[in-house]
């Protein structure tokens, strides 16, 4: 998420605003879609549109973000996920011993 930040300044100042009070947005939802569809599949790109919800706040605390994604970029994102969601289930796991 810290490159997407970096990418998006907008959006890196609200971030930083909720982390300085403590809090930090989560995933409210999550769409996509292939852009360059006609193009070779080293041209085309995914574009990703996340919402992300501050709880803390009413519906105002919403903020979207936009970004595209190679398929390069993709890949090392889930792979990235997917030792994530490891070491979450690891933690989980050992929580139940």
């Amino acid at each position: 998420m810290e490159a997407l930040l970096e990418a998006l300044p907008e959006v890196r100042g609200a971030v930083d605003n909720l982390r300085a009070k403590g809090i930090l947005p989560r995933l409210k939802s999550m769409t996509w879609t292939v852009e360059n569809q006609n193009m070779r599949a080293t041209s085309r790109v995914a574009v990703i549109c996340l919402k992300l919800q501050d709880y803390t706040k009413s519906p105002l605390g919403e903020i979207k973000v936009k970004f595209q994604l190679t398929r390069d970029s993709l890949e090392a994102m889930l792979r990235s996920m997917t030792y994530i969601n490891e070491q979450l289930s690891t933690v989980m796991g050992g929580m139940g011993e």
